[in-house]
């Protein structure tokens, strides 16, 4: 069973680095899945990161939630038949909250990168910060007035994100 807290501690334990192809082994140590050519290149287009770099090669750990998430839509979407090996926290608020609407809108999922990832890839950590404490703001003003819980859980999604990529900071 591959669970999103072994994933996280998995990525804790490799010293602030891991390569596609181990990321693939550790998946298919803990699913039914066997074809390790297709989930490495489905890694690959899932992490714009990764782009036009090899799978051997290097990546340094940044944001361990968005590597976390960014496995569970893979492989939900390149491998549905597998799902039933996958427990990422379906009692988790992270990951089941108000239809998704707050973690993974759809309307900013539907293409091959969420708009979350290539905002934050365009812009500097500075400005990234910036741009999710006015989110934060703008949901916690509004909430009262446009979608209640809902707007306070985006609030908080966009906090935990500041607060993910400080600590992705701090460990570097």
């Amino acid at each position: 069973m591959l669970t999103d807290r072994a994933l996280t501690k998995w990525l804790e334990s490799s010293g602030g680095t891991y390569t596609l192809v181990g990321l693939a082994q550790y998946i298919m140590q803990n699913t039914s899945i066997a074809d390790k050519e297709k989930l490495v290149t489905e890694l690959h287009a899932g992490f714009p990161e990764t782009v036009g770099h090899s799978v051997y090669e290097t990546i340094e750990i940044k944001d361990i939630s968005r590597i976390v998430c960014r496995v569970y839509r893979t492989l939900k979407k390149q491998f549905p038949q597998h799902m039933a090996d996958v427990d990422f926290g379906q009692k988790d608020p992270i990951y089941n909250t108000v239809a998704d609407n707050v973690n993974h809108p759809t309307h900013y999922t539907s293409g091959k990168y969420e708009t979350i990832d290539v905002i934050q890839d365009k812009l500097t950590d500075e400005q990234f910060e910036g741009f999710c404490v006015g989110n934060v703001i703008k949901y916690v003003t509004r909430y009262k007035q446009k979608n209640g819980l809902e707007d306070l859980e985006k609030a908080r999604w966009y906090l935990d994100k500041i607060i993910s990529v400080k600590k992705g900071k701090e460990n570097e």
